[in-house]
């Protein structure tokens, strides 16, 4: 898949996660709780037996890191949710495989496989 298609495929969760949990968002802050909403798509999740999360960007802290905010995961078709202090916690407790990815190398990401991921998210919803 292309950046161009992974781009369009993401930008659709996003709009079904938001319409979903009828969350009024304004740059994917939601003031109901007071916290900013990441949404990722995982498309190889089922092939790889991994998740991945982004951790350094560019050499810089990724968003995940920055405190108490919110992540909803699509994989398998399935949307999963976590706040990013209990993933920061929970990927801290093991010695997850990190690689580099994407673009030009400038991801640096922590591979979870995916028993330990459905153990630290919490089960959302199917996705529509």
């Amino acid at each position: 898949m292309s950046f161009k298609e992974d781009l369009k495929a993401w930008k659709v969760v996003e709009k079904v996660v938001a319409k979903h949990f009828h969350w009024q968002l304004k740059d994917w802050y939601c003031k109901e709780y007071d916290i900013k909403i990441e949404v990722k798509n995982d498309i190889i999740a089922h092939k790889t037996g991994n998740v991945w999360f982004e951790y350094l960007y560019k050499w810089h802290k990724s968003w995940i890191l920055a405190g108490n905010n919110y992540l909803v995961y699509k994989v398998w078709n399935k949307l999963w949710g976590c706040r990013t202090k209990k993933l920061i916690e929970e990927l801290k407790k093991k010695p997850y495989r990190k690689v580099k990815w994407w673009d030009w190398n400038y991801s640096d990401l922590i591979l979870v496989p995916i028993y330990d991921f459905i153990s630290i998210f919490n089960y959302l919803c199917d996705y529509e």
